[in-house]
């Protein structure tokens, strides 16, 4: 007796396609969430919006330091010892940054049950939070360096015209010593360390030599330096036994 099979791949076999949708979500922007405030807030990153509505290209601002005249004691004369504000001023230009995905057309929509502008909105909040972390990372070490996930060419020198300014030796600290071109795999973050930028943050600056003080970070209230460090780094300082580590 005959029957009647519809088989594997059979044009007729009904086919159903699921309407969920996988999707390589990376870290949302870490800089963005955690570390930037708008001027006047205490946060390591400023955000300057003073032409979101107005016109131009470049916004300045300035810093002023501490006064590092003598007292004038008794009944000396003050008139003609007193001393000048003194001011340094830097500034940005700025620019405008763009990112795009293309849907495909009308008939390439209808033919996919994914929502394809949904998705690619989706696509672009987290491609805008890795462009913005990296563009973070590289001003805030002042160079490009050599990751090899990153958005950004290797030769990358900087956005609207606002170049990479790497630290100079006197904002360098690192264990023993050593220079950034002499490090090893074995230089590793350790908790001796971490004291060691923690005393020299709570002593830099604020004397007569024109040094600016290192302002602190207030979260929930409380005033913190800041250590960025990568999570292997924090693995080696966690894993460390040794004595007083």
């Amino acid at each position: 007796m005959s029957r009647t099979i519809v088989g594997v791949n059979d044009p007729k076999a009904v086919k159903k396609y699921s309407a969920f949708l996988a999707v390589d979500a990376p870290r949302k922007s870490y800089w963005s969430k955690k570390f930037t405030g708008k001027e006047g807030s205490s946060t390591p990153v400023t955000k300057i919006d003073r032409l979101e509505n107005d016109a131009g290209e470049y916004v300045s601002f300035d810093l002023n330091t501490q006064l590092k005249m003598k007292p004038v004691e008794g009944d000396d004369l003050l008139e003609g010892k007193e001393e000048n504000l003194t001011f340094y001023t830097d500034g940005l230009y700025i620019d405008q940054m763009r990112g795009g995905i293309n849907a495909g057309g009308r008939m390439t929509r209808k033919r996919t049950i994914h929502d394809l502008r949904k998705v690619g909105r989706a696509r672009q909040s987290d491609w805008w939070a890795r462009v913005m972390d990296e563009l973070h990372f590289m001003y805030a070490s002042g160079a490009r360096g050599i990751n090899t996930d990153y958005i950004f060419d290797p030769g990358y020198a900087g956005f609207a015209g606002n170049g990479l300014t790497a630290p100079d030796s006197l904002h360098h600290m690192t264990a023993g010593g050593k220079t950034k071109a002499t490090l090893a795999a074995t230089d590793k973050m350790t908790l001796s360390g971490i004291d060691q930028m923690v005393a020299e943050a709570d002593m830099m600056g604020g004397g007569t030599q024109g040094q600016p003080q290192i302002q602190p970070i207030r979260i929930e209230g409380e005033d913190h330096f800041v250590l960025l460090m990568n999570p292997y780094q924090e693995y080696d300082v966690r894993t460390n036994t040794s004595t007083g580590q």
